[in-house]
């Protein structure tokens, strides 16, 4: 498990303890540092649920607890974290996604494949976004339009959800996109000609829907 004295390091900017065989909840003390800036513990066992006192940690820019087994929904402070830039929380089993996420507007990497989340967010606020990436989780609604709002995206991963509707014609102003995957969803209708608007685009996967034409 994790030390809970690490919490008394109150200088510390940097916490890295990946790619071990930890155990057990993240100690609490930890959510008391207020100077780090990543906090890195992906690929271990912990398990557990992340606190409200995450949102304690102003300095953090990067969060990434990916393929771990934590559960139950990421609490809604986690949006008091204006500085946060990339949060990986892949391969784990939350629920739900805190509605203000982006309300920092610094968010530019969002990789939360692989849990059990259904709901969505007002995705016109993460303006930032370069890497958005919800792949094998359980959303059941359309593509939101507003992802056509943020305009410096170059990955969308959707795939392997339960999409449906069409592909809105928003998509189409996604001028930096480069790798655009909605594959094994209910998405039909035709595929939209402004898809030919993407000529930055290098890897495209709209296989095992429902497309027609």
């Amino acid at each position: 498990s994790i030390p809970s004295e690490i919490g008394n390091l109150n200088s510390l900017n940097t916490l890295d303890l990946s790619r071990n065989q930890l155990l057990g909840p993240i100690p609490q003390t930890i959510w008391s540092l207020s100077n780090l800036e990543a906090l890195q513990l992906f690929y271990n066992n912990l398990s557990g649920t992340i606190p409200l006192e995450v949102g304690n940690m102003k300095s953090l820019k990067s969060l990434d607890i990916n393929t771990n087994i934590f559960h139950g929904e990421l609490p809604d402070t986690i949006s008091n974290l204006t500085n946060l830039n990339a949060f990986s929380v892949f391969t784990n089993r939350f629920s739900e996604l805190p509605p203000e996420l982006c309300s920092g507007l610094a968010l530019e990497n969002f990789t939360v494949n692989g849990n059990n989340f259904t709901g969505s967010l007002p995705w016109g606020q993460c303006r930032n976004l370069t890497n958005l990436q919800i792949e094998r989780d359980k959303i059941s609604s359309g593509i939101p339009a507003e992802l056509g709002k943020l305009a410096q995206l170059g990955v969308l991963n959707r795939g392997a959800n339960e999409l449906t509707g069409d592909i809105p014609l928003e998509l189409g102003g996604l001028s930096l996109l480069f790798n655009l995957n909605l594959i094994q969803n209910h998405l039909r209708g035709r595929i939209l000609q402004t898809v030919g608007n993407l000529v930055m685009l290098e890897y495209l996967d709209l296989s095992r829907n429902k497309f027609i034409g």
